[in-house]
């Protein structure tokens, strides 16, 4: 029996995450385990003891707690398991990251909260860089009839780690699609120096056939190794954040596959990657798979 781990949604939220992870749970015969957060800044209020501080910290804790467990209360969640623990934490992605360090959990479920600023990095954006196991990002409650998932690519890569994160990539998505009967696609994005264009130092319809010609015959060894109908293939050129977003939305998909190969540090915070950026354009679930 696989296990799903899903972050609890804020008061003023609707319950997406814990709606979808009971899809999920339901199709991979997997327990639930939710946890729950909270966190004031009671040392500040000088008139406390030290006794009174974890007393009502404590309080504020088991009202959380009571919280969710009347949400899943109010969801249908047919057989599943579901156990919650609530945590007085500030860094969520630390009690998290932990969770899965010491349990062998299929996926991180969480609501898609965006990915913060330079100066405010967010749970999200943690667990894109540090997760050793795939995070599902949920944007809506329901999968659609006849919707798809596609699996969005980076042929340019051909390192060992770029090569082991595509095959990671497709094998995941193939999965997932086979899962939900949904057709698999696939997308490879591949962005213009403008700047040269613009300066007539290369032609554009020149250049785009010969990066389709350099590429194409990797994405039909791709549709071939994992059955994927060869009209359901998308080489297209410009922004990659902007090109995915845009090919989910004609193709249809709930689910949008892709590899996060993380910046640590200035670099990551400045740069970020490909999986965060795409997450402000994208309107559907997305399931970012980290490195082995």
């Amino acid at each position: 029996m696989s296990k799903i781990l899903v972050i609890a949604h804020r008061e003023d939220e609707s319950p997406t995450a814990i709606n979808k992870a009971l899809q999920l749970a339901e199709r991979y015969c997997a327990d639930i385990h939710i946890m729950a957060f909270c966190h004031e800044e009671l040392e500040s209020v000088g008139s406390f003891t030290a006794e009174q501080v974890e007393q009502v910290k404590q309080q504020i804790i088991d009202k959380r707690h009571q919280w969710v467990q009347n949400q899943i209360a109010q969801l249908e969640h047919g057989t599943s398991n579901i156990t919650v623990e609530t945590q007085w934490k500030r860094e969520i992605y630390k009690a998290v990251l932990q969770e899965v360090s010491t349990n062998d959990y299929r996926f991180i479920v969480a609501q898609h909260h965006g990915t913060g600023s330079f100066f405010h990095i967010s749970t999200e954006w943690y667990l894109l860089r540090e997760s050793r196991i795939p995070v599902y990002l949920v944007r809506q409650d329901e999968w659609k009839s006849q919707s798809t998932v596609m699996a969005a690519v980076d042929l340019k890569n051909d390192s060992v780690e770029g090569k082991l994160m595509r095959e990671q990539v497709m094998s995941a998505a193939a999965d997932f699609a086979k899962t939900f009967d949904s057709a698999l696609h696939c997308c490879f994005c591949f962005e213009l120096p403008e700047v040269l264009i613009d300066l007539d130092v290369i032609d554009k319809a020149r250049y785009q056939d010969e990066v389709r010609e350099k590429y194409l015959p990797q994405m039909q060894a791709l549709a071939k190794e994992y059955h994927i109908d060869e009209e359901n293939l998308h080489v297209k050129f410009g922004n990659p954040q902007k090109c995915i977003a845009s090919v989910a939305t004609k193709s249809k998909t709930h689910t949008v596959v892709i590899g996060s190969m993380a910046r640590t540090g200035i670099k990551g915070k400045l740069i970020g990657n490909t999986a965060e950026k795409l997450t402000a354009y994208l309107h559907t679930d997305m399931l970012i798979v980290a490195p082995v």
